[in-house]
């Protein structure tokens, strides 16, 4: 069983990769509903008025967060029981799914107000996989790395994120250059949501290649048990959602948001989204 200190720079460099990668994939999918929220609001709620369509589109957008805690409460101890490396295939499997099955959902108009239930249901899908993905992975890294380079490797994941969120921008603005809003109404917003076929095939590859961390094994090895202070422990979780809480609205607010904002104040989606894709290349520095 190797210790993180022993081992080779190569493979911590290739796991700590594949965790960053993974969680690319994984925000992508997460992410692309946030910038297509003015188009989805005219595709699911289409009888609203267009400010009650778009609160209703990020609405479904945050119900994807409520789910964020159950997903924790399934991956978590997946990850504890299991290993790590189970619950992030698991979780990067159940979300390029759910991304792939909004891509194929029939719209409004089509199916009536079934299209909403079930992109609700599909989002908090998402959620759950979210719920899953991200500190996963930052632990993951962490017991892979060193003691005096957890910090500096663990903070690849946050890249990773600001990455996946990027291409997903990237994406959204090559479509609005190319479609018209006609196209991107009646077809062009489904792209985005199908791709994450392709790009959870080139996670989950990655990921299958994962060894499990040092820390996981010599604590499964571990026979005895150690003593916890509950109280301690309560008020150290309570703490950790406090931050998680504030991280999570500044994240989404500055990275999502402000896009469908900045179209709601009269740029076009290609502008707005030309700004944020700005801010998440600054943001990867």
């Amino acid at each position: 069983m190797a210790h993180p200190a022993d081992i080779p720079a190569g493979t911590l460099r290739r796991t700590t990769l594949a965790a960053a990668v993974g969680n690319t994939v994984e925000t992508y999918d997460y992410a692309v509903y946030g910038f297509l929220a003015t188009v989805l609001a005219k595709v699911f709620f289409p009888a609203s008025s267009p400010t009650t369509a778009l609160l209703s589109s990020f609405a479904v957008f945050g119900s994807a967060f409520l789910a964020r805690p159950a997903g924790s409460l399934v991956f978590g101890p997946l990850a504890d029981r299991l290993g790590r490396r189970p619950a992030l295939v698991a979780s990067l499997l159940l979300m390029a799914t759910v991304s792939t099955l909004i891509g194929v959902l029939p719209s409004t108009a089509t199916i009536g107000i079934a299209a909403p239930v079930l992109l609700v249901l599909l989002r908090f899908a998402q959620g759950l996989a979210a719920g899953g993905e991200f500190t996963t992975a930052i632990i993951y890294v962490a017991e892979f790395a060193p003691p005096h380079r957890r910090g500096a490797l663990s903070s690849r994941v946050q890249v990773g994120s600001l990455a996946g969120l990027l291409i997903g921008a990237v994406v959204v603005l090559f479509l609005n250059a190319e479609l018209t809003r006609e196209q991107m109404l009646a077809w062009g917003w489904r792209v985005p949501f199908l791709l994450a076929l392709p790009l959870g095939a080139i996670g989950l590859y990655l990921r299958s290649r994962f060894g499990e961390t040092p820390e996981f094994l010599a604590a499964r090895s571990e026979t005895s048990a150690q003593d916890a202070n509950v109280n301690d422990l309560r008020a150290r979780v309570l703490l950790l959602v406090g931050v998680s809480v504030l991280h999570v609205i500044g994240f989404y607010m500055t990275y999502t948001y402000v896009q469908s904002y900045l179209i709601q104040l009269g740029l076009s989606p290609f502008t707005a989204t030309s700004v944020i894709a700005f801010a998440l290349l600054i943001g990867l520095f």
